[in-house]
Parts: C-alpha cells; sequence; structure tokens
C-alpha cells in the first residue's frame, strides 16, 4: 500500500468515525494509530465537520467533509474493531482497507424494530419514579415509538434542521391532551414527558461534555449548542401543541 493509499484509508477511517459521532480525540488517536500500523506516521485534527490528516515528514494532506447524519454508534463500533486488529496485526493492511470501504458502502445500523422497542422502553423510564396507573406504561410506550417514528420519517425527508424534532414533540403533545380532555388518562404532562424522552439528544449531549472536558473545546461547544437547538425545538412543538389544543377545547 502506498502513501497515498495509506493517506486515504486513513481519512475514511476518520470520516467514517466522525459520521457515526464518535469524539474527536476519538477520531484522531484512531486514524494516527492506523497510520502507524501501516507504516506512515500521521498527524490527525477534527472539526465537527472535517477530518484533516496530514503525513509527518512529507508534503501530504488530505481533507474530508463528511455530510453528517446523527449517530450511529454500530459503526464507532465497527471501526474501532477493525483498527485494533490491524495494531495487533491480525489483518493485513488490505484486508483493512476491504473492511473499511465494506463499511463505508454498507453502514449498518440497528433494525428500524430494535430502534422501535428502545424508543418504547425508554419512554417508560422517567415515570418510574412516578406513581402512575399500569395503563399509564403501555399508552408512554406507544407514545413514543408513535414520536421517535415520526421524527425519522421526518428526518428521512426533510432537509431543513431541527423540524424533526419540532414536529415529533408537537405530535405527542396533541395526542397526549386529547387523551386527557376525553379522560383517557390522568397524567398526561407525564405521559407526554415520557414520550419525547427518545428525542432528547442525550449522545449528543454526553459527547459534547467528553469534547470538553478532553481540551476539544470548539468541538464541544457546537455540539453543546446543538443539542441545546434541538432540546428547544422539541419544547417549542410540545408548547405549540399545548397551546392549539387548549384552544380548541376552550
Amino acid at each position: 500500500m502506498n502513501q497515498n493509499e495509506i493517506m486515504n484509508v486513513a481519512a475514511d477511517t476518520g470520516s467514517l468515525m466522525l459520521l457515526g459521532g464518535a469524539e474527536s480525540f476519538r477520531i484522531e488517536e484512531t486514524v494516527e494509530h492506523v497510520g502507524k500500523s501501516l507504516g506512515l506516521e500521521l498527524s490527525c485534527y477534527v472539526t465537527l465537520t472535517a477530518v484533516f490528516v496530514s503525513a509527518d515528514d512529507l508534503p501530504l494532506t488530505k481533507v474530508v467533509k463528511p455530510k453528517l447524519s446523527g449517530f450511529n454508534l454500530q459503526t464507532v463500533d465497527e471501526v474501532n474493531s477493525i483498527s485494533r486488529k490491524l495494531e495487533s496485526k491480525e489483518i493485513t493492511p488490505e484486508e483493512y482497507k476491504k473492511e473499511i470501504n465494506n463499511i463505508h458502502h454498507y453502514v449498518k445500523d440497528y433494525s428500524k424494530w430494535s430502534q422501535y422497542l428502545a424508543a418504547g422502553l425508554v419512554s417508560m423510564a422517567p415515570v418510574f419514579i412516578n406513581q402512575v396507573k399500569m395503563i399509564d406504561y403501555p399508552i408512554m410506550a406507544i407514545f413514543g415509538i408513535f414520536g421517535f417514528m415520526i421524527y425519522k420519517f421526518i428526518s428521512k425527508y426533510s432537509e431543513t434542521p431541527y423540524v424533526a424534532e419540532f414536529m415529533g414533540g408537537l405530535l405527542v403533545a396533541i395526542f397526549s391532551i386529547i387523551l386527557n380532555q376525553f379522560e383517557l388518562v390522568d397524567h398526561y404532562q407525564l405521559i407526554m414527558v415520557g414520550a419525547l424522552m427518545p428525542l432528547v439528544p442525550g449522545t449528543a449531549i454526553t459527547t459534547s461534555i467528553r469534547e470538553i472536558v478532553s481540551g476539544h473545546m470548539l468541538s464541544g461547544i457546537v455540539r453543546s449548542l446543538n443539542a441545546i437547538i434541538s432540546l428547544s425545538s422539541i419544547a417549542a412543538g410540545a408548547i405549540v401543541g399545548l397551546e392549539m389544543i387548549e384552544h380548541l377545547f376552550n
């Protein structure tokens, strides 16, 4: 594998990890270890929207600007696994290159049904500390799955940022208060809070804190701001939904 190929493979490694939502310091360390394992000393610098890779002793630089699409921790785990295998010489450089290309062209993610199941379970978690009727738990799970499905559907077809979060919050709030108006539930506020939990950018918040603690202030602040805007969009959607139904029934 020549130097240009090493640069390309290392940059693809960083790009995949950035697309998966990995922290900047983790991406930089992985890319540099990959370069060393392939026989070329590299330096890597990562921002939230680009990966910069340069050779230490050669006039070679590679810049990759992937189109961010949320978090995919399964991709991050796969790249970490094969990079460790490369470093421990369990696979050859050519096998590593092939594996990276496979991940790049066939990005894996958890199945839709497993994501919906997780959304339903997460929706029930916040109310375990409150006393609610048993019937409220499946209602929260159903609403959580419904809100998450709306979020995923709008995210797929809309390029406008934060519209999916807003619409998810809006529809969850509307259906929660409608159930309360027909006296089908007693604690619509708790149901609404639980159903909105799958939309909360918990991974982004955690990652931003890790970025800031590790000294990557720029990426950490940008991730934090993005998470705050997402939370604000969810809250705004819920408030608009509550106001709409209140005016409708009053």
